[in-house]
């Protein structure tokens, strides 16, 4: 049973996800619950609840009018004569500190959403192909520390070890790192990506950029 004033959002035929409005809502309910009702209310008005949520394009659009809207919506009370919040804090300055809070976290959201749409079918199967990799080779490591594999002096070494679970998120930090005929391994995949597994992209890719520039590439 939903909570009181949140009203479930209806799901993509398609896929059974819950709406862009819904995911919307529920983000804003866990970042900033009391800011719920003015940012749906915000949303509504600036025409998110009908965006493309499919279409990169669209959501990009939507973030202009949605932060203008959140400005409207979120700051409706006049402070007075009110003391400070907190010394040299005004009770307006710190209301203004909320809302751009709120601003920041809902855009981001928007921004997040974009990029996830603009993933093409190729893209979406290299992530995940990289994160299996990382996830089986942190596995792996840990197993090496957990047994007897790794020894020193022929004496079994049991110590902490490796475990970054949810590290592989990461990998996508990566995929669209700028890609040439520089970066293309001889067998045509990317050498960045390759580096992005190893967990030394930036340092790898950086030595590399500089010999091909060296080499007038």
């Amino acid at each position: 049973m939903a909570a009181p004033g949140v009203v479930p959002g209806p799901a993509s035929a398609a896929t059974g996800r819950p709406s862009f409005a819904a995911r919307f809502a529920a983000f804003v309910a866990e970042r900033h619950p009391h800011a719920l009702a003015a940012a749906r209310e915000a949303l509504r008005a600036a025409g998110g609840e009908a965006v493309d949520d499919a279409s990169p394009v669209a959501l990009e659009r939507l973030r202009s009018p949605l932060r203008a809207e959140l400005q409207v919506h979120l700051i409706t009370e006049a402070v007075g004569t009110l003391p400070e919040t907190t010394p040299g804090v005004s009770a307006s300055h710190r209301l203004e500190q909320a809302a751009r809070a709120v601003i920041e976290d809902c855009d981001g959201f928007v921004v997040r959403a974009s990029i996830a749409a603009s993933l093409t079918r190729e893209e979406r199967v290299e992530l995940l192909r990289g994160m299996v990799i990382t996830r089986a080779v942190d596995n792996r490591l840990k197993a090496f520390f957990m047994g007897s594999e790794v020894r020193y002096d022929g004496v079994p070494f049991q110590g902490k070890g490796f475990r970054s679970l949810g590290q592989e998120a990461i990998y996508g930090c990566a995929l669209r790192l700028r890609r040439g005929a520089v970066w293309r391994a001889r067998d045509g995949s990317w050498r960045t990506i390759r580096v992005a597994v190893a967990g030394t992209k930036y340092a790898v890719r950086a030595r590399e950029g500089y010999r091909a520039t060296a080499r007038g590439r």
